[in-house]
């Protein structure tokens, strides 16, 4: 489903300072103060993760709204809930009959009428990466977009299932 989620990695942390904290008072003297340093890691950290995850949060949830002003986003999720629409969760990709849409932190929706190739690629830039992979999007107007960005080292078979769907959607809709 295209949402915003808030990370619960600020959940761990703080367990793990209180884990630091219990660990520093049943050990003693001695290894309090270094339990202590190692509890008070713990929270900052966490904390700075909980305020970067909840800015992040509502800047997504801000972008989705006000691409849900026509309902958009409800009509991809309810086609993506009763079948009608794929999501490729590990991709964060959701593909329509007619439109791409990456649920990444800046959320974009790719007409396929507006899209002239698609393909794995492994340069981004003209740089190539030797640890991720992409799909690779050429626009009709010249510009290029990235999505589906996964290590090489762990490409997911819907990768290549992605592309094809996308190609598929293409030709049914004109392009390509």
């Amino acid at each position: 489903m295209i949402t915003a989620k808030k990370s619960k990695a600020w959940i761990v942390l703080i367990a793990l300072a209180v884990f630091f904290l219990f660990l520093g008072v049943v050990a003693g003297d001695d290894a309090l103060g270094v339990m202590m340093i190692f509890c008070i890691a713990c929270l900052v950290i966490g904390l700075i993760i909980m305020v970067v995850s909840s800015k992040n949060f509502k800047k997504k949830s801000a972008l989705l709204a006000q691409m849900n002003t026509d309902g958009t986003i409800d009509r991809i999720n309810n086609g993506i809930a009763n079948g009608t629409a794929t999501y490729f969760k590990s991709l964060k990709l959701a593909l329509t009959s007619t439109e791409l849409v990456e649920n990444s932190n800046n959320p974009f929706i790719i007409k396929y009428e507006d899209i002239a190739n698609v393909y794995r690629s492994n340069v981004r830039e003209g740089k190539y990466d030797y640890t991720y992979q992409y799909i690779r999007i050429d626009l009709k107007n010249g510009q290029t977009v990235y999505v589906a960005t996964v290590p090489r080292v762990r490409v997911p078979a819907e990768f290549g299932n992605a592309i094809g769907t996308i190609k598929k959607n293409m030709s049914a809709e004109g392009g390509f």
